[in-house]
This record gives structure tokens, C-alpha cells and sequence, in this order.
């Protein structure tokens, strides 16, 4: 190996390496200088799905939905909500700096985030497109910033990056890396549902297998869902849920050709 070559080497480790240490993350600007801010809980959703805020600064929280949501913290930041109603709210003040992810203990594929101080944000959400890879990190992939998604494995919520995929306009949409070389790997690669319509279109892959499975490879060939009558959509949590779906002639899953490279990284709390 020439001298070159190694000293290539050698930096790509560094940089590795560098990512490694930073973890998952995005980079949000100075927060704004706020007292009171609010958050809308409507069509299944929290907006904005980040809010960024001062020190001091009170959240309120208003459910517009016609059932019920909670305010619930990742980490016991705050007490729960308990369920709030249609047209009631929640309020919690910050005075520490940092990123405070939260979800609905009732509906867990709904999370958000509350960014307080200009802290750093781990995982918060958004929409990457039509195939329904669920909740997103905000920002391009970078040394310091990388894409990570909220999942599901047998009802249980799970966090995964991905990293690589054998679709050039797929790559270019989710800003990840193309490689065509992945379509070799479908013969071994594990199935990834994607919801394509319905009002939980977006709201999270469904995984066919996870770590700690025998099967578990973090390949995965896509496989869409696509609800024959979106009204009548649902919640989708397990891959046995969705293949006794088609079975009875509710949906129609479609096999493609393309590979994603989306190791699961962790097992999120919660439940479907």
C-alpha cells in the first residue's frame, strides 16, 4: 500500500471514528427569545413537530383532535398529560437547556420535540416522502448529522438509521448513500413494509424481523402497503398484522426490487 493510500486510510478512520462519538444528531440554530409558546395536537400529529425555545420558556399543548392524546416525555422530563380531551391543553416550563423528545403513550407512532437553549437535537421528526419511513432527523447527512427514523417491530416502536440504498432517486430524496451493488443482497434481505396511503401514511416502517432475531440482517427489501379503501386505514405495527390485512383483501402488498441498508439501533418505549 502506497503512502498515500494509507494516510487515506487513516483519515477515514478518524472521521469514523468522529461520527461515532457524535451520535446521532442534528444542529438547530439559536433558540428564539420566547415566554410562552404553543404546540397543536391535530390529525394525529404534534405542530411543529420541533420547537425551538428560550430558557423560561412555558409549552402549551392543545388538542384539537376528537380523541384523546397525552404529553408524554421519553425520559420522565416532566409529569405525564394523562389523556387531554378534545380542546383541553397541558403546560410545562423549561428552565433547563437540552432537546426534550416526547410522544403520545396512546399513540406512539406521534412524536415531536421540544429544543430548548439551542441544545442539540437526537432524534426529531418530519416527513421524508411517499414510502412511509416514519418520524425523521431534521438536517442533511453529514459527519456530525445523520438521518434516523422511527420504526415498528411487533407493535413495539424502534429507532434505525439509514445509511444506503439501491435507488438513485430514493438515495437523492432521503439524502443517503446510492448503491446499486445493494440489489445483489435480495435474495438475504429481510422485509421492510411502507405504507403508501391513508391517514398513517408516514407514520413508521413496519419491520419483519430485529435484532436479537435469528433472522434479523439490517437488509431490507421494500415492500409497499397500500390500503384498497384509505379511509378505512389503520394503524400498522406488525408485519403479521399487515399480511392478515391483505389476506382479507384490505390492502395490497408489492414486492420491490430495491434494498435499503437501515440497521435498528434501538427499542423505542411504548406500544402500538
Amino acid at each position: 500500500m502506497s503512502r498515500r493510500n494509507s494516510l487515506g486510510t487513516i483519515v477515514a478512520l478518524l472521521l469514523l471514528s468522529t461520527l461515532a462519538l457524535a451520535g446521532i444528531r442534528g444542529t438547530f440554530a439559536a433558540a428564539p427569545a420566547a415566554s410562552g409558546a404553543s404546540v397543536t395536537i391535530q390529525n394525529f400529529a404534534f405542530s411543529p413537530a420541533v420547537l425551538k425555545v428560550a430558557l423560561g420558556t412555558t409549552v402549551t399543548w392543545t388538542n384539537k383532535d376528537s380523541v384523546a392524546h397525552t404529553v408524554t416525555s421519553d425520559t420522565n422530563a416532566w409529569a405525564d398529560s394523562g389523556p387531554l380531551a378534545t380542546s383541553k391543553t397541558f403546560s410545562v416550563t423549561f428552565n433547563k437547556a437540552g432537546a426534550f423528545a416526547y410522544h403520545c403513550s396512546i399513540h406512539p407512532t406521534m412524536t415531536a420535540q421540544v429544543v430548548v437553549g439551542g441544545a442539540h437535537a437526537s432524534t426529531t421528526t418530519g416527513s421524508p416522502g411517499m414510502n412511509g419511513m416514519g418520524p425523521m432527523s431534521m438536517g442533511p447527512m453529514s459527519m456530525t448529522s445523520m438521518h434516523a427514523w422511527t420504526g415498528f417491530y411487533d407493535d413495539h416502536p424502534v429507532l434505525y438509521i439509514s445509511t444506503d440504498i439501491s435507488s438513485k432517486a430514493e438515495a437523492a430524496r432521503d439524502h443517503i448513500n446510492y448503491s446499486a451493488a445493494l440489489a445483489r443482497a435480495l435474495p438475504q434481505a429481510s422485509s421492510i413494509y411502507l405504507v403508501t396511503n391513508g391517514r398513517f401514511e408516514g407514520h413508521g416502517a413496519v419491520f419483519g424481523s430485529a435484532p436479537g432475531e435469528s433472522d434479523y440482517t439490517p437488509l431490507w427489501q421494500e415492500v409497499t402497503v397500500t390500503w384498497k379503501d384509505p379511509a378505512k386505514a389503520v394503524a400498522l405495527g406488525s408485519d403479521n398484522q399487515i399480511l392478515a390485512l391483505a389476506k382479507a383483501g384490505k390492502l395490497t402488498v408489492t414486492k420491490t426490487g430495491v434494498v435499503l441498508n437501515c440497521p435498528i439501533i434501538k427499542a423505542l418505549k411504548g406500544g402500538m
